[in-house]
């Protein structure tokens, strides 16, 4: 008896609201996806620039792994980091059987 074919998930978009940001400020990520299988999908986050997740321990602000939502709030850096202009935001999408796709998106810091 042969298992049957676990498909990736299909990630139909990713975006920011706003698209841009100061410092400081928080922002919306929504990542939206499906499983052509059916399969329940968990949701891993991460952040770079000194950019943080909304709710995530101090001692760790820019990952967030195996969420059930697809909908995150960030925070820009407080201030800028050698002289970073942008953050970068990925959002790996997983089916718990195997099955990942990963999107990203950048989101400008105005100075």
């Amino acid at each position: 008896v042969t298992a049957p074919e676990n498909n990736d998930p299909i990630i139909t978009s990713i975006n920011a609201f706003p698209t841009s940001v100061q410092l400081s400020d928080s922002f919306a990520v929504v990542c939206s996806a499906y499983d052509p299988d059916g399969d329940t999908l968990v949701y891993d986050w991460f952040c770079t620039s000194g950019a943080s997740i909304k709710g995530v321990e101090p001692s760790a602000p820019s990952f967030l792994y195996h969420t059930k939502e697809n909908i995150r709030i960030f925070y820009s850096p407080d201030s800028v980091i050698n002289q970073i202009d942008t953050i970068r935001i990925t959002c790996d999408v997983r089916d718990v059987k195997g099955g990942g796709k990963s999107a990203w998106l950048f989101v400008a810091i105005i100075q």
